[in-house]
């Protein structure tokens, strides 16, 4: 019984050990999305497959590429976006040291 319940304590420190690592990872890591790629406001009447279109010279994806990498990515569904809503755009950004938020004409 004494073995079982060491066992059980070493996986548990195992696995909390691997997720405090991930974590210090994560939080310490420089390549997020954020930083390398451009936010933006999405408009009134802005559909993701239209900005897709929109900035095809920007990135090396199909429409259908875009527009699933950005639903996963930002956790959204692309035909249910409110106006408002930032999101990320799989467009490198030119100037990795500040942020940058485009917001695309048209009404709010």
């Amino acid at each position: 019984m004494k073995i079982k319940t060491m066992n059980l304590a070493f996986y548990i420190a195992f696995i909390l050990s691997i997720g405090a690592f991930y974590l210090i990872s994560y939080m310490t890591n420089d390549d997020r999305l954020e930083d390398q790629y451009i936010q933006m406001e999405i408009a009134a009447n802005e559909t993701v497959w239209e900005l897709a279109e929109k900035y095809a010279k920007d990135h090396n994806l199909s429409t259908w590429e875009f527009v699933k990498w950005v639903e996963d990515k930002n956790k959204v569904d692309a035909d249910h976006i409110a106006i408002g809503t930032v999101l990320i755009l799989p467009i490198e950004k030119k100037d990795k040291g500040n942020s940058i938020i485009i917001v695309a004409d048209g009404e709010r």
